[in-house]
């Protein structure tokens, strides 16, 4: 039994019936017959011998006029996160010249093989041809209704959103009703970095996640007031897209608000509820992330789990990181200010949670000013530990220099590779100190890299402070 497929066989569409959403599937291919006729007539063609190639092109070419553009629609069964998927162009005709060629080709790989007592596949290379040519042309064929048929339901009124298998970034604007804009944001089949992402406005408010502050380790704070909700990519969660739509959509447009308000005042609640954890326990709050499972987490998005470089960073300098971890998460939640009193028009508490995001911010104030004054004399000495340990290398370094231009003295031309070693062995036996420089190199250079490695951390602790006390003072106060 074939399983149907989701823009491949049919679209959801969100269809307004007498003043209700409702969500349909409509299937392109039943609207007309003609395509999957042409289909099936070319694979017919494929099978009967008396038909060539040049008949089954010619055929093709007459129901559809060749193109040089490209058709931007996903075709197969490939999920919408993978990569480098191509889009859809005109199916390669071949001539009586290429054709002559792959002709003799066969015959030739035919010859060798008996020649060689090889197996050849004795595959007809006329059917071998028309398949890979109604293959190609079956999936253009596809590309090309299904795109055009997406087109056309986009121009009927009552149909208020349609989904799509488009590659590549798109920005799609619905205009549900003049209170309703909701705008799909994809990019399918670039792989990591495929998304799926909704944003709904009513009556020009923007309805956010503000709970992904939160929920995530790191949430940047401009993709939370520009989305409503994220999806993984794939086409299957085009029904949960339009059933959240559908439910919202029917909601409003019957003046019942308390739905929405519900939605803003969760959204609103769970964040402000994580903001408070994260300033009275703060440790409890960063192992539950490091316990949060990698499948949990919606990669489209800019959000993401703590990675392990944040963990060795945590486990080695557990204060600093804990500080400049709740610097930064408090302070950036600032940054929804404006998103905030703009959503107060929905939910009036909204500007509840800007006092209190104020108010939280002020609370860990002292602390954080607390920590760089701690910080920054530590940081000093970190750096002159570093010139000390490069003045005590570089003594090092010269000495193994002289001791190198020493030994290249016992050299002579044209010696061989073992006999220059056996030189270096015995100096190395008569100066005791030259090898006490190469080993004193490798120890220095170890205890330099971990020392800059310790003062890249405290320099990157201390600067999300200092911009985190930045931000504060300039939008808490």
């Amino acid at each position: 039994m074939n399983i149907e497929e989701i823009n491949a066989d049919y679209y959801y569409a969100i269809e307004e019936r007498d003043g209700i959403y409702n969500l349909v599937k409509y299937y392109p291919f039943n609207a007309s017959q003609m395509p999957k006729r042409i289909m099936q007539t070319l694979w017919d063609m494929v099978e009967n011998s008396k038909y060539t190639i040049f008949d089954v092109q010619k055929k093709f070419a007459n129901e559809y006029h060749r193109t040089n553009k490209y058709i931007n629609w996903i075709i197969g069964n490939y999920s919408y996160s993978s990569a480098y998927l191509g889009r859809v162009e005109f199916p390669k005709v071949i001539d009586i010249k290429e054709y002559n060629e792959k002709k003799a080709n066969y015959f030739r790989r035919k010859e060798m093989s008996l020649q060689q007592n090889i197996y050849f596949e004795e595959k007809d290379v006329d059917i071998t041809l028309k398949e890979f040519f109604v293959k190609s042309a079956c999936k253009y064929i596809k590309a090309y209704e299904l795109s055009k048929g997406y087109d056309k339901l986009m121009q009927l009124p009552n149909f208020k959103l349609v989904s799509h298998g488009k590659i590549g970034w798109e920005t799609i604007k619905y205009e549900i009703n003049n209170d309703i804009v909701v705008t799909v944001l994809t990019n399918f089949g670039y792989g990591d970095s495929s998304y799926f992402n909704i944003l709904i406005t009513y009556k020009g408010i923007k309805l956010s996640p503000y709970s992904h502050v939160v929920r995530y380790y790191y949430a940047n704070m401009k993709d939370i007031i520009s989305c409503t909700r994220s999806y993984c990519p794939r086409s299957e969660n085009w029904k949960d897209v339009s059933d959240f739509i559908i439910d919202i959509s029917n909601n409003l447009k019957s003046g019942n608000l308390s739905y929405v308000k519900e939605w803003i005042g969760n959204e609103i609640q769970e964040m402000l509820k994580g903001l408070c954890e994260l300033v009275r326990n703060p440790r409890k709050v960063i192992d539950g992330y490091i316990e949060e499972k990698p499948s949990n987490l919606v990669r489209s998005l800019k959000v993401r789990n703590i990675n392990d470089t944040e963990k060795e960073e945590y486990k080695t300098y557990g204060d600093e990181f804990v500080i400049a971890y709740k610097a930064i998460k408090i302070s950036n939640s600032l940054n929804l200010i404006e998103s905030l009193y703009s959503v107060s028009g929905l939910y009036e508490s909204a500007k509840d949670a800007v006092a209190n995001i104020k108010h939280l911010c002020i609370e860990v104030l002292p602390e954080i000013n607390g920590r760089i004054q701690i910080m920054e004399p530590e940081i000093a000495s970190l750096n002159n530990s570093i010139k000390q340990k490069e003045s005590l290398l570089n003594n090092e370094l010269q000495n193994i220099r002289n001791h190198n231009k020493n030994i290249e003295k016992y050299y002579k031309p044209g010696q061989k590779p073992q006999d220059q070693k056996k030189i270096i062995e015995r100096y190395e036996q008569e100066h005791p100190d030259y090898i006490s420089s190469k080993e004193q190199v490798r120890k220095l250079s170890e205890e330099l890299a971990n020392l800059r490695k310790e003062l890249y951390s405290r320099n990157n602790f201390l600067k999300k402070m200092q911009d985190s006390v930045e931000l504060i003072n300039g939008k808490a106060k």
